[in-house]
């Protein structure tokens, strides 16, 4: 509700499952995004948001958009607030060669060069994820954010599993699965 901390201003994107909106959190004057699920009265939504929330809070890496907080909302939505990163999609950047967030990127005007360091900073979110036993599985241009300051960020953890876990196996997008 408008009169809480955390106040939804607009919708940013919209996914099979989700919701995300740009918010302020009132008490410390900042833009923060909300995830929601789409149906709360879907068990498996709800479950994978929450599970989304423990593992991208768990990784806690500075390629990886910090949790401030999981709970829920007044009427009872799940809901997980995360930074908000602003900036555009590594995938919006490939497609257009002189898209403006290139020079936020340092190298950016030698394109192999930042495209390189783009993928190490991504490689390196996923190795620390690793190492702590999780896999994203769902690593691809349109996951990762690239901030309007050159930060790299692996988003979308929606799907990721931790080692031994018994979630489906084979998931993510086709065409860039290992």
């Amino acid at each position: 509700p408008a009169t809480g901390d955390i106040v939804l201003e607009k919708l940013l994107a919209e996914g099979g499952m989700g919701r995300v909106y740009l918010a302020e959190q009132r008490s410390l004057g900042r833009p923060v995004a909300v995830k929601t699920v789409k149906d709360a009265r879907d068990r498996s939504q709800v479950a994978a948001l929450l599970s989304e929330a423990t593992i991208t809070g768990h990784v806690e890496h500075p390629n990886v958009p910090p949790v401030h907080i999981v709970g829920l909302a007044s009427g009872g939505q799940p809901v997980l607030v995360m930074k908000r990163i602003v900036g555009v999609s590594w995938l919006d950047m490939l497609e257009e060669r002189d898209h403006a967030g290139w020079a936020g990127v340092p190298g950016g005007a030698d394109r192999l060069a930042a495209n390189l360091q783009i993928l190490s900073q991504v490689a390196s979110a996923a190795h620390h994820a690793h190492k702590a036993g999780i896999v994203h599985r769902d690593i691809k241009p349109e996951n990762v954010m690239i901030g309007d300051g050159g930060e790299v960020y692996l988003v979308d953890w929606g799907i990721a599993t931790r080692e031994g876990s018994t979630r489906p196996g084979l998931v993510g997008t086709p065409r860039y699965l290992a």
